[in-house]
């Protein structure tokens, strides 16, 4: 295959699906609801947030990755 024919088509995006969001969606009704309303509640701080999740089998990611998975959360609510 040539470098011509390579380049002419670029690969298709990769959808950015978060590790967090694959496990909300693997949760029962009432835990989803509970930890949608706690991503959304702005009393629960980052990481004491991320501790509770992770206790209740969460994915481990970096604070840093949290709090701006979380934001984004709140921002796609609005």
């Amino acid at each position: 295959m040539s470098l011509v024919t390579r380049l002419a088509a670029p690969p298709a995006p990769k959808a950015s699906r978060s590790v967090l969001d694959t496990w909300i969606e693997k949760l029962n009704t009432q835990d989803r609801a509970a930890v949608e309303a706690a991503i959304l509640n702005p009393e629960w701080r980052h990481i004491d947030l991320k501790r509770v999740l992770e206790a209740e089998g969460a994915p481990k990611i970096a604070e840093t990755t949290f709090g701006a998975w979380r934001r984004k959360h709140a921002n796609d609510a609005q």
